[in-house]
């Protein structure tokens, strides 16, 4: 089985190699519905399934065998007599994201089988099959158009495709059958005979993930023993961030279950290495080995092996997007076989999606005015619909080049009109315009530009108000001999991604909301659907007619899509050739042949089928214009352009300035001014133009630039000149306040604030106005001047004003202090105009003074000289020390306050401070001197007062010392010191100077024990001067105990926390030799190495005893008086043995160690601290 996968955008397959192309025999192209059959990617919040089953199965099933030379039997499983062969699977969705799998909605369903058979079989048989779902009890016959897909097939195995997606709509979910395929049984040699089918259903829930989804078929043939092909996809974009998940489904037929060698792989990201792929039902090294592997839903028969069919659907591996990355766009498969022969026919891809959310919502306003209020209507031809969409963007950027295209539908081919609203954050300038050229019957377009994020996602942005008329074609009416046509609306939103760049592709408009019960929040996609009441009006209004339409097509060089056609009917139509052998689709368009030639259009959900025709013609006719050249004003309300067809049953088809867009109606853009060339043709239809066009010239005149004066502001009763320029003649009004309503220069005295608006015509008749605004402000009240006190200052403050204050002093705050007699204004100055002046007149009483400050702190050296001038004399004085005099002298420092009254009655006060110099500070420090000496010292620290310090001393004994700070060799006694600024200013203070008790020198010396040994121990106890001590022996030590010393003299000096030291000697004797009984101690100790520490020691006494091979030691430790507190033998080990002692509960002093036997002993010394 060969699996060829499409681009998921692009809609090819690109082949590798020379091998891949002359096996791919249908080249796998993007299957559409007949319902929307241009779109070949589903951008949707859905998925697809795959459902299928095998009609053959082995005469002797077996897990293992296969079908090559094997007798092969038909399976009928659906206990009905009528059928030959039958199987069933179960149709099931997704509860992804909590959906409601009786929500979702089926966009596509596309039914395949498939089988080889002998040569008996010919191709209807293969092409006809019977399919029916869940509920019903006959089935419907379908019958595979001759190029859908191949016959007979490359070695007998065909491939059939059929799309059911009315009846799966109509069937929901539920167990399908299929029966009756054209199959073969018996032995089929050494490839076999095999036969079954798959249902590839796609399908959309709102609550699901985004995902792009495209379905792919052809018939690619593979033989074992080729050795791979690579299958590139591009196109798709994944979703921009979390892990993408990729889903891949595949049809194939001939695989065989123990034929292992076929493999399919896809590429890894950023690498040439590729992840060989696989799933719960086959292997790595067997890929295609006939299971049916689609997520366990029921079939019958529910066979493990299939001989031959196989179908999967899997998700592939894509741990932290090492195959498939956020934002990746394409991909690559490869696949290959070694052994097995297969066909791979449809292949499905859904990838983890981003695209911008926009959306377009649908409805109705109004039939021929009236409101419409109910989803279910009717109306008759020549009724006018009133629709609007309602655009949003609900995504998290912006979407650039938005463009809303709203296809015409067939049975309301007379557009009416258009409006537009947009709303903030949005803009928009652009107006709707209808492209005859695009689609069956034109297309109305609106090129929004940029739809903004709102504040509101909810938020609408803009909206399209649009009125089509139901068709009077009688034509279209007769055509339709076997069902009612109906008004079918719908259309798309499409832009690019302001930030990612990503596109959105034609998303369909919303129409409502599902009315099934549990689903009534699930949006629901157009097409809105208007029946029309024809029968009445075309008894009374058509004459009689053959019942064909007919499409004429003009100066043609290509074949016709089908696009071109669908437009005339149903959302769902399908077309064939006359014979209903050859299906017309998206990618097999109708032929260019000049005609006419008859073909058949199959509607959506019933054996109606119609019969039309296309010819090919040329038509070079042009119509007449009747006016010269049109002519507005820019931004002028202008009419739709007019022309007279050459033939009346010819429509008009009218082209802006440059474009090839026809519009049937055209209205010129008055928006900018100059000449522009617009044109006219004529056709029988949209789809046949002619090519004569004829010119309509259309002026847009200037209008008038008009220069006014500047909006202005005047007071009350004052006048100003208004002007204006660029045109010829002008009209003011109103004329209340002008001294002219028609001249270029006119004086406004208005009473009140007025708007004046002149309209200027200029010499080719257009206008253009202008407006200024004579703001006129009242003359404002004189503010109040409100006095505040009547003293040496003076504040006057204003009160009972709104504008802007100026005093006459010039300051501008609400009040001003003054210290000078006068007369002082104020006045005040709103929206430029002034006020009166408010006035008041100001005589003080002003006090001065020179301030003496006191020469030593609390000193009454200092004085207040005061001087008094204005009012009248004598003055009287009051001091706030009570004095009543003029100056106030012989005072300390602090605050003075004096009232003058002038004998006119003023009054006046003022504060004076003076200021004491700082209080002058001596500090005597006095150490103490050492025991019984004359080394003490003295200093004395000053702050304050009046730096410039002399310093005089005395002390016991007659001492006396000049100008210095700071006196040593000091005996004990009282010292005095008196210290004196620059000032004069003086501060005695004195101190003792005492002696230290004397350092006292004890000691415990530990003698030695044996002679000639070094383990004497000296301790001293200090007492007497001041802790703590400092050490220095004469051997270097600085501890206060010294140890492991030999005979001899050693001297100690101990230094106090104050310097003073003391002294002392000692001598250690040379003790006559030890002796133990039955052995000697030290001298010749050979028994092994022997290491005590530490020493001296806290609490924890270690012993480590080297010894060669494995012995016995006794161990004895004893006080200086010779009793035994630990005496114990111990067992050694060749090599180190560390002993330990715990000597926490013994008296700090010294012990001794005896180690060794009964003939050699060591001695240790050892000081417990």
């Amino acid at each position: 089985m060969k699996k060829s996968f499409i681009n998921l955008l692009l809609f090819h397959l690109i082949a590798i190699s020379n091998c891949l192309q002359a096996q791919v025999r249908i080249p796998f192209t993007q299957r559409t519905s007949s319902f929307s059959p241009t779109q070949s990617i589903y951008s949707i919040n859905g998925d697809f399934t795959m459902i299928g089953n095998t009609n053959l199965t082995l005469q002797n099933y077996s897990n293992t065998d296969i079908n090559s030379n094997n007798i092969m039997i038909l399976v009928d499983s659906d206990a009905n007599p009528s059928t030959v062969n039958s199987s069933s699977s179960t149709l099931t969705f997704s509860t992804e994201n909590g959906a409601n799998p009786s929500c979702s909605k089926v966009l596509f369903a596309g039914l395949y089988w498939t089988g080889r058979t002998d040569d008996n079989v010919n191709e209807l048989q293969k092409r006809s099959v019977k399919f029916r779902g869940p509920g019903q009890t006959n089935y419907t016959t379908y019958i595979a158009s001759s190029n859908n897909i191949n016959y007979p097939g490359d070695n007998n195995m065909y491939v059939a495709f059929a799309e059911v997606t009315t009846q799966v709509q109509e069937s929901g979910l539920g167990e399908y059958w299929v029966a009756d395929m054209a199959l073969t049984t018996g032995n089929g040699g050494p490839t076999g005979y095999y036969g079954g089918w798959g249902l590839v259903v796609v399908y959309e829930n709102s609550k699901m993930k985004k995902r792009d989804i495209t379905v792919f078929d052809g018939y690619a043939y593979v033989v074992g023993g080729v050795a791979q092909w690579e299958l590139p996809v591009s196109g798709f974009t994944s979703a921009l961030n979390g892990n993408v998940n990729t889903k891949l489904g595949l049809i194939a037929g001939e695989g065989d279950v123990s034929i292992l060698g076929d493999k399919f792989e896809i590429q890894k990201l950023n690498t040439l290495d590729y992840l060989l792929l696989s799933h719960g039902g086959n292997a790595e090294t067997n890929f295609f080995n006939s299971s049916i592997f689609t997520g366990g839903n029921p079939r019958n028969p529910n066979l493990l092996n299939n001989t031959g069919m196989d179908i999967s659907m899997f998700t592939i591996p894509n741990p932290s997007n090492s195959v498939i990355s956020n934002g990746q766009t394409s991909t690559t498969f490869r696949y290959s076989s070694t052994q097995d022969t297969y066909i791979i026919f449809s292949i499905c891809l859904a990838v983890d999606a981003y695209e911008p959310v926009v959306e377009g919502f649908l409805s109705t306003l109004s039939v021929n005015g009236v409101p419409t209020s109910s989803e279910d209507i009717t109306v008759l031809p020549g009724d006018e619909i009133q629709y609007k969409v309602q655009i949003r963007n609900k995504g998290t950027e912006a979407v650039n080049n938005a463009r809303i295209e709203i296809p015409l539908p067939y049975a309301a081919i007379i557009y009416v009109g258009s409006s537009v609203n947009v709303y903030p954050p949005a803009v928009s300038t652009s107006l709707p315009y209808v492209d005859a050229s695009l689609g069956a019957n034109g297309t109305l377009i609106w090129d929004f530009g940029t739809l903004p994020l709102a504040a509101d996602p909810n938020s609408v942005l803009g909206e399209i108000i649009f009125t089509l008329r139901a068709s009077e074609d009688c034509e279209l009416y007769r055509n339709f001999n076997c069902s009612a046509p109906s008004v079918e609306i719908n259309g798309t939103i499409s832009g690019i991604g302001a930030n990612t760049g990503f596109s959105v592709d034609d998303q369909p408009f919303y129409v409502g909301f599902s009315l099934i019960d549990g689903c009534t929040t699930e949006p629901l996609l157009g097409p809105f659907n208007i029946a029309i009441n024809s029968s009445d009006w075309v008894n009374t209004n058509c004459p009689p007619g053959d019942d064909i339409r007919d499409f004429t097509y003009c100066n043609r060089t290509t074949t016709i899509p089908i696009t071109d056609v669908l437009g005339f009917y149903p959302v769902g139509t399908r077309f064939f050739n006359d014979n209903l052998t050859t299906e017309y689709t998206i990618t097999n368009p109708f032929p260019n042949h000049p005609g006419p030639l008859t073909y058949r259009a199959q509607l959506p959900g019933s054996s109606c089928i119609l019969t039309f025709t296309i010819t090919i013609t040329n038509i070079n006719t042009s119509p007449s214009i009747t006016t010269g050249t049109l002519s507005y004003c820019l931004n002028d309300i202008a009419t739709p352009l007019t022309a007279t067809p050459s033939n009346s049953s010819y429509q008009l088809f009218y082209y802006a300035p440059s474009s090839s867009i026809a519009q049937p109606l055209l209205i010129p853009s008055t928006s900018v001014a100059g000449d522009f060339i617009y044109q006219v043709a004529e056709g029988p239809t949209s789809t046949c133009i002619s090519t004569a066009r004829v010119n309509i010239p259309v002026q847009i005149k200037p209008l008038p630039s008009l220069t006014i004066s500047p909006d202005i502001l005047i007071c009350a009763g004052s006048s100003s000149l208004l002007t204006v320029s660029g045109a010829n003649s002008y009209q003011w009004y109103p004329a209340t306040g002008l001294s002219s309503t028609t001249a270029s220069s006119v004086t406004a005295n208005p009473i009140i604030t007025t708007t004046y608006t002149v309209k200027g015509t200029s010499s080719i008749g257009c206008t253009a106005t202008k407006t200024v605004l004579v703001n006129v402000n009242p003359t404002p009240t004189a503010p109040v001047i409100n006095v505040i006190n009547t003293s040496s200052s003076v504040t006057l403050v204003a009160s009972n004003y709104t504008g802007n204050l100026l005093w006459s002093n010039g300051a501008t705050t609400p009040s001003i202090t003054v210290t000078a007699s006068g007369v002082y204004s104020v006045n005040q100055t709103v929206n430029s105009c002034p006020s009166p002046n408010a006035s008041v007149n100001v005589s003080l009483l002003v006090i001065t003074g020179e301030v003496t400050n006191p020469s030593c702190n609390n000193a009454n050296t200092g004085s207040i000289i005061t001087t008094v001038t204005g009012g009248t004399t004598p003055y009287t004085y009051i001091w706030s020390n009570g004095r009543t005099t003029k100056n106030n002298v012989n005072i300390v420092g602090g605050s003075y306050t004096v009232t003058v009254t002038s004998a006119n009655g003023l009054t006046a006060s003022k504060q004076f401070i003076l200021t004491n110099p700082p209080v002058l500070v001596a500090y005597l420090n006095c150490p103490v001197a050492c025991f019984n000496q004359c080394n003490g010292q003295a200093t004395v620290t000053v702050s304050g007062g009046t730096p410039g310090y002399t310093y005089q001393w005395s002390g016991p004994n007659g001492y006396v010392a000049g100008n210095v700070s700071s006196i040593t060799n000091l005996c004990p006694g009282t010292y005095r010191v008196t210290v004196t600024d620059s000032r004069g200013c003086k501060r005695i203070v004195s101190s003792n100077v005492f002696q230290n008790t004397q350092i006292s020198i004890n000691q415990i010396i530990t003698p030695i024990a044996c002679q000639n040994q070094c383990n004497g121990i000296i301790t001293l106890a200090v007492s007497g001067g001041v802790a703590p001590y400092t050490y220095l022996w004469n051997n270097g030590t600085t501890k206060n105990n010294v140890a492991n010393l030999c005979a001899g003299t050693y001297m100690v000096t101990v230094t106090d926390n104050k310097g003073c030291q003391a002294t002392k000697a000692f001598t250690l004797v040379n003790p006559a030799p030890c002796s133990l009984a039955g052995g000697r101690i030290d001298d010749g100790f050979n028994l092994y190495d022997v290491n005590v520490y530490p020493n001296p020691t806290n609490n924890i006494l270690n012993i480590n005893i080297n010894a060669v091979g494995q012995s016995q030691t006794n161990i004895r430790i004893t006080d200086l008086l010779g009793r035994n507190l630990v005496d114990e033998a111990k067992e050694l080990s060749d090599g180190d043995n560390v002993i330990t002692y715990n000597l926490a509960d013994y008296a700090a002093g010294v012990y001794l160690i005896y180690i060794g036997n009964d003939t050699e002993q060591r001695l240790f010394k050892v000081v417990k601290e």
